[in-house]
């Protein structure tokens, strides 16, 4: 007897598998025993036998059917008819005789899923049988992030009551939060679960970008009600600017939140490019942008690249933006990085320089209006700037000759505080006056009938 039991306790765990045992065995017992099994076993018994893989398939069909609660077996290495199921939300379990699955794998194997699906009933069953509410799913992201970044705000609620942590990161991005994940994708409606439920104002300074650019109104009153102020040192204007719409409720935002701006003294904090929350502005935001010139920003910023303000207006076309710029008392002539002032910019001489060569150009009414606004404050019609791999060297008065808008050069050539100097050469050595006259060998029809006015203006 001894020498029996003896061998019996040392047979090797990875023993074949009795078949015919599993077979005659009452069927609510077979499927209690299938909860502790690794999937590489249930893999074997539903390829050898065939009223067992019956029994699986329909038993994976009852949980499908039932839509929670599918079978560990089904999602983790191997399915019944040998797929493999690549999932990364579900813990693999290895196969091997060794690695048997325990109920509390069993049950945090389908935390994750429940949570994503947004199945409160089926949740709430896995954590009465003891599941933990702040379990990580294998991209180390706990439960509440899943719940956050869904917007499944019932889930939210019931893991919160259950004792999930509320300020939990991610394991691999510390960075992150369920509070960034609702920010990022949940919506104002899982926002306002954590901010209600009482997340942490540090967790708020943590994601504040995030909070002014994504939340709606409501939800960024309510914050402030809880006593949460703008964190110092942060672009915080730039951000609402980031808001997409410029509907009425992003003007609200604005409002609301410009006077803590000013008084925190945040309204000419710059960004990581040196850029002002100005040089985030687009054609068509002049309602938007007329209550921060108001409330006093720095006109003048040039960001890493010379920039200014105006500059971007102009770039943009956004002439009705640029007038108000002026209206305020911007500075002139900053040269950016293209060696451009004002001028060469709302010309769009870097832009279009090589088309222009070939073409001619056809400069708007509103273009030349706003060029003769700027000569007059006395921008400087004699810079020259110099494009990467052009042999030529252009001031504005160059590129006006070039375009063969008449009335462009008669504004420089009188509306500025001085007269332009005719007799600056560009480096193939050619005047302006020597310019336009090659033009008007060039040029036919209309074209030539402007340059040889031009020609006779400069003359």
């Amino acid at each position: 007897m001894s020498t029996n039991t003896t061998q019996q306790t040392m047979d090797p765990p990875n023993k074949p598998l009795d078949f015919d045992f599993f077979e005659e065995l009452p069927l609510d017992i077979f499927l209690i025993i299938l909860k502790y099994m690794d999937c590489a076993s249930v893999f074997r018994l539903s390829r050898c036998s065939q009223k067992l893989y019956s029994i699986l398939e329909s038993e994976r069909e009852r949980h499908t059917q039932e839509g929670h609660l599918a079978p560990h077996w089904y999602y983790n290495q191997n399915d019944p008819l040998g797929n493999q199921v690549a999932n990364p939300l579900y813990p693999p379990v290895r196969p091997g005789p060794s690695r048997k699955l325990v109920p509390n794998l069993y049950i945090e194997g389908h935390l994750v899923r429940t949570v994503i699906r947004g199945h409160v009933d089926a949740l709430r069953r896995l954590l009465d049988l003891g599941g933990n509410p702040n379990t990580y799913s294998t991209v180390n992201r706990c439960l509440l992030s899943h719940a956050a970044a869904e917007g499944h705000t019932d889930v939210m609620r019931l893991l919160i009551e259950r004792g999930a942590v509320l300020d939990r990161p991610w394991k691999k991005f510390l960075d992150s939060s369920p509070l960034k994940e609702a920010l990022n994708y949940g919506g104002d409606q899982a926002t306002m679960v954590l901010l209600k439920a009482g997340v942490s104002l540090g967790s708020l300074d943590d994601n504040a970008e995030k909070f002014v650019m994504n939340a709606g109104l409501d939800v960024i009153r309510y914050a402030l009600k809880r006593g949460w102020t703008l964190p110092p040192g942060r672009s915080i204007l730039h951000h609402i600017l980031y808001r997409e719409n410029r509907g009425l409720e992003d003007r609200a935002v604005l409002h609301l939140l410009l006077p803590l701006i000013v008084s925190g003294g945040l309204l000419n904090e710059v960004d990581i490019g040196d850029a002002s929350a100005l040089h985030y502005t687009r054609k068509g935001d002049r309602e938007f942008v007329m209550s921060i010139i108001a409330a006093g920003i720095d006109l003048d910023i040039q960001d890493a690249r010379g920039t200014t303000a105006l500059h971007v207006a102009l770039d943009n076309g956004d002439y009705e933006l640029a007038r108000e710029y002026i209206k305020a008392g911007c500075g002139f002539n900053r040269i950016d990085y293209g060696n451009q002032n004002e001028l060469h910019v709302c010309l769009g001489a870097l832009h279009q320089a090589n088309r222009v060569r070939l073409e001619g150009h056809i400069i708007s009414d509103e273009c030349v209006s706003m060029a003769s606004l700027l000569i007059e404050k006395g921008v400087n019609v004699d810079y020259h700037w110099h494009q990467p791999g052009d042999l030529t060297m252009e001031s504005p008065m160059w590129y006006a000759i070039k375009s063969g808008n008449t009335n462009l050069v008669r504004s420089m050539l009188t509306l500025g505080p001085r007269r332009p100097d005719l007799t600056l050469k560009d480096r193939r050595g050619r005047t302006p006056v020597q310019y336009a006259r090659e033009l008007v060998q060039e040029r036919t029809g209309e074209k030539h009938a402007a340059a040889m006015y031009i020609a006779a203006m400069l003359v």
